[in-house]
């Protein structure tokens, strides 16, 4: 499948996804879009959707044959890997020696609606969906590992896992198995999305400040709107 680094986004398999502020970011991170057409566009963090909700079954997609540049890193910001069963938490400084040992771990929210349900009960999440210009949530993120950390493991095309938030940290236990342990538990915090995913809200009313709650969360892709 297609891997193309960007500075600005990220393609996989045909899709761009957003780059801006990505090692600041969480799944389920809400706020305002930025819209600048003159630097690369991408959401504010404001905070995080509480609660817990399932996620599809992980991809995992090696950076060792990405098409890039040198400067496609040079976004600024600072990185790190995410901790594979307590292992990992290294700085990443995306030489082309490093990237051959980089994985992304691709997590999807399980659906649509899932996210819709937490963005309508967390009522700071929605108040700020409603209150600022172009709103949107994230419902896709990527993970950066590192490849040795998750080389032996077989992820369960059909499976899911629980992710849990507190204090913009979460982490997901991953069904799959390796030759150790038949779970992975992937810790992520500040530094180790590397590219996500964005929804954008549609409201039960017209006049947004009058809405109620959020009837969709339509897609929202890089380079489309």
């Amino acid at each position: 499948m297609e891997v193309t680094i960007k500075k600005n986004h990220f393609t996989y398999n045909g899709t761009k996804y957003f780059r801006k502020a990505a090692e600041s970011l969480n799944l389920g991170s809400y706020g305002n879009k930025d819209k600048n057409v003159f630097v690369s566009n991408g959401l504010i963090h404001d905070d995080t959707v509480k609660g817990s909700f399932p996620v599809k079954a992980v991809t995992e997609i090696k950076l060792q044959n990405a098409k890039t540049s040198k400067n496609s890193f040079d976004v600024g910001g600072t990185f790190v890997t995410a901790k594979v069963n307590g292992k990992g938490g290294a700085k990443v400084g995306w030489t082309k020696d490093q990237l051959r040992d980089l994985s992304l771990i691709k997590i999807d929210i399980t659906s649509e609606s899932e996210l819709r349900k937490l963005a309508n009960n967390d009522r700071n999440c929605f108040n700020k969906l409603k209150s600022v210009k172009n709103g949107r949530i994230t419902d896709q993120v990527f993970v950066i590992v590192e490849s040795k950390l998750i080389q032996n493991a077989s992820f369960n095309a059909s499976g899911s896992a629980d992710v849990s938030i507190l204090n913009d940290k979460f982490s997901i236990n991953i069904s799959g198995s390796t030759s150790n342990t038949n779970t992975l538990k992937l810790d992520v915090s500040a530094g180790s999305i590397f590219a996500y995913a964005l929804r954008k809200p549609k409201f039960d009313t017209r006049i947004k400040k009058k809405a109620n709650k959020i009837e969709n969360l339509d897609r929202d892709e890089w380079g489309l709107s």
